[in-house]
């Protein structure tokens, strides 16, 4: 079951050295792009279980590939509906997606409005969306009828929202999850890491362990 997941996190391996290399970055960089990518630690625990983060993964990098192609070359209809397959399966996969490809979706608008003007925009922006949403039609229609709504389960999603929502708290959420991937077989390392970001919390006025 996890060979899904394991599958997704190649594909998405070479995506992330293609990401590299259409950012500029020489073969060096593509390669270590791809390995800094493999060696977080959620990533080797989500490519060896039956999780569908790396699955999401897969096809938001895809979307953002297919962007940032446009930018390299000249714009044909195809990238808007590649884009859009690659952003319908993301989201059908796991709706949190559209938090990351909403970004790229706007680049992308941005980019052919300079190069095809308003009217001829619409229209291919109007393609990549039905597409987009004709993928996830089917799953949205079924969960309003089972839940009520298109995002099943709301009351779970109130229990995992954050609630601190003030600057202290958003850069505590930042630093503790970016803390969690710098896990190393080092004591020390550990340790002053550690300490590095109670100190900052100290300075924050926030609670290192608040469940907000």
């Amino acid at each position: 079951a996890n060979f899904v997941e394991w599958l997704a996190m190649l594909g998405s391996l070479i995506g992330t050295g293609l990401l590299a290399a259409q950012l500029g970055a020489r073969p060096i960089g593509q390669w270590f792009s791809a390995v800094f990518a493999v060696t977080l630690p959620m990533s080797i625990a989500q490519s060896s279980s039956s999780m569908t983060d790396y699955v999401v993964t897969f096809w938001t990098i895809c979307a953002a590939c297919e962007v940032l192609a446009s930018f390299a070359e000249q714009l044909h209809w195809q990238v808007p509906v590649i884009a859009g397959l690659a952003a319908g399966l993301g989201v059908l996969t796991k709706p949190t997606a559209v938090a990351y490809l909403l970004r790229f979706g706007i680049l992308l608008g941005i980019k052919m409005i300079q190069g095809l003007g308003i009217k001829k925009s619409l229209r291919w922006g109007f393609i990549a969306f039905t597409l987009a949403i004709s993928i996830t039609a089917g799953h949205v229609t079924r969960t309003y009828v089972t839940y009520g709504n298109i995002i099943s389960d709301t009351g779970n999603i109130a229990r995992h929202a954050n609630t601190l929502l003030t600057p202290q708290g958003i850069l505590s959420n930042i630093v503790r999850n970016a803390a969690l991937h710098t896990n190393t077989p080092w004591a020390q390392v550990r340790d002053n890491v550690w300490l590095l970001v109670l100190k900052l919390h100290v300075k924050l006025g926030v609670d290192m362990d608040d469940p907000r």
